[in-house]
């Protein structure tokens, strides 16, 4: 097997490097679509906790009217 040259090993890092990039933000962006996700189903737990004493009512009339609006069409 022949030698690489440098500009063969600079280009095969880019790839890589971008190959890298590309799959964090996919892990990233898959995490905003699961807390994106639980707002609508009224999940907000994780950055608004409930308060003790206080009702766990939310309201989820956004999601609702998009849900009956999809089921229309």
């Amino acid at each position: 097997m022949s030698k690489m040259s440098l500009s063969d090993v600079q280009a095969l890092l880019n790839v890589q490097q971008a190959d890298s990039l590309a799959a964090t933000n996919a892990a990233e962006l898959s995490e905003e679509r699961a807390r994106a996700l639980d707002y609508y189903l009224g999940n907000m737990d994780e950055d608004m906790p409930p308060q003790e004493g206080r009702s766990r009512a939310v309201s989820t009339d956004v999601s609702d009217a998009i849900e009956e609006a999809c089921f229309r069409s």
